[in-house]
């Protein structure tokens, strides 16, 4: 059962089997049904902690490798957004969740990256260098599509 439906305009890159499988995980069945435990939600709010303050690096070196000024510019207003830098009073997003974990009483600093979760920001870190399409396929498709599904 999908909770959210993929745009049709990414079918041809995004397969409903790739969404049905992270939809299906234990972890967020037990979500959906209300039988997720607090220690699993509060260790995987800290992980993704870990993984998302990353977010603008992932941004920055995708940046690098767009030779497009527009391209280029429309990255940049995405970051400035990220950074809360986009309108005056605007709060970073990476606040924002620090935010939300202190409203679950959970601290940033409570425990440590598994070992997964380091090698997951290594990896985004590396495809977002990689080069434009690369970069996009890693933050657009591997990411910002599943957001709606977590």
């Amino acid at each position: 059962m999908s909770i959210v439906d993929i745009d049709k305009s990414w079918s041809s890159l995004l397969r409903p089997s790739w969404i049905a499988a992270l939809d299906e995980t234990p972890f967020l069945t037990r979500c959906r049904t209300g039988k997720a435990t607090r220690a699993e939600l509060l260790h995987f709010v800290l992980q993704h902690h870990y993984y998302s303050r990353e977010f603008t690096r992932y941004l920055s070196a995708l940046l690098a490798t767009l030779a497009d000024e527009d391209d280029r510019r429309s990255l940049v207003h995405n970051l400035f957004e990220e950074m809360g830098l986009d309108k005056p009073g605007g709060i970073p997003h990476a606040r924002l969740y620090r935010e939300m974990m202190a409203s679950m009483g959970l601290d940033p600093r409570a425990g440590t990256p598994l070992p997964e979760t380091e090698q997951l920001v290594r990896t985004m870190l590396d495809a977002s260098s990689r080069g434009t399409m690369v970069g996009l396929g890693a933050l657009c498709l591997g990411a910002e599509a599943i957001v709606p599904h977590l």
